[in-house]
């Protein structure tokens, strides 16, 4: 009797021992999930909502739709210049060279032309959380730290721009060296907010590399829109889920690169740093309605002079 009695304790003991191990699992898995799709990039405008405020206030001055030659979220107009050189830190190449000579359709299905192939997408997700697998876009970038929190909830906007200029010079700029080259360069101070690059700092940037870029603020008529994208070699849009959520419903702000605008399918080619919609194509109006208009500049349309 007792031998019995002792049995069925045991059994239980290793049964409650088999699920409090299950659910650790489940607590892990779901974890990770929401590290990559509810976490990301909480908001890319690190100067917070007063300072928002007061650069959309500058921005309305000017008019919709205008150019914004000093900045965007967070600028101070006072603020003194870095030493920025327009001579580029790396070897131009004209011509690219695609970064995979054959590159398999991506998650959605959809094929890339030729000159898509070309364009880089740097994520700001580590290997270990990027669902998708499609691993040459990750790295261990994704794990610097800033103001307690690692690069993947608030890298987007220095993805951007390693992206653009990857793209343009051929070859790997990878973004832990963007991320560093803006600290030295520019008063970006990651440890001071969120992480997040300001507008003014990605412009700053862009013509530190030889690049000329300009703010923009979201214009009242659609077709101003569209000729703008169409226009540009390269784009860095502002989106967040207040504006729209039908695409980007996780984030109060992302940095997304637009590509390759198609006026028969009104729709661009994207790096999109969270993965959700990289090297995806997307309608440009989907994105025109997700524009975070709280911010001081809405996108940035960039040229790199050749």
């Amino acid at each position: 009797m007792k031998r019995s009695r002792k049995r069925k304790a045991n059994r239980k003991h290793l049964l409650y021992g088999a699920l409090a191990a299950a659910l650790l699992c489940a607590a892990i898995l779901f974890g990770m999930i929401i590290h990559k799709y509810a976490g990301l990039q909480a908001d890319p405008d690190p100067s917070g909502t007063a300072a928002e405020s007061s650069a959309q206030a500058g921005a309305n001055a000017s008019g919709s739709g205008s150019e914004s030659a000093s900045g965007g979220a967070g600028a101070s107009q006072n603020e003194s210049e870095p030493d920025i050189t327009a001579t580029p830190v790396h070897p131009v190449k004209v011509v690219p060279a695609p970064p995979v000579d054959d590159d398999p359709p991506n998650k959605t299905g959809y094929v890339e032309t030729p000159r898509e192939k070309q364009i880089y997408s740097y994520l700001q997700i580590p290997h270990e959380i990027n669902f998708e697998g499609d691993f040459r876009w990750s790295g261990d970038w994704g794990k610097i730290m800033a103001s307690g929190r690692e690069f993947y909830y608030w890298g987007c906007g220095i993805c951007c721009l390693s992206s653009i200029f990857s793209t343009y010079r051929a070859q790997d700029i990878p973004p832990d060296v963007i991320y560093y080259e803006t600290r030295e360069y520019t008063d970006y101070n990651p440890d001071s907010g969120h992480g997040a690059v300001s507008w003014e700092q990605l412009r700053k940037m862009c013509r530190r590399y030889g690049y000329t870029a300009v703010l923009k603020t979201k214009p009242a008529d659609y077709s101003q829109f569209q000729k703008d994208i169409y226009q540009a070699a390269a784009v860095i849009v502002l989106v967040a889920k207040q504006n729209d959520d039908k695409l980007w419903w996780y984030t109060n702000g992302h940095y997304v690169n637009l590509w390759e605008y198609d006026y028969a399918t009104d729709s661009v080619f994207l790096s999109d740093p969270s993965g959700l919609f990289n090297r995806a194509r997307v309608s440009l109006s989907d994105i025109y309605a997700a524009l975070k208009t709280s911010s001081g500049a809405q996108y940035m349309i960039i040229d790199p002079g050749y």
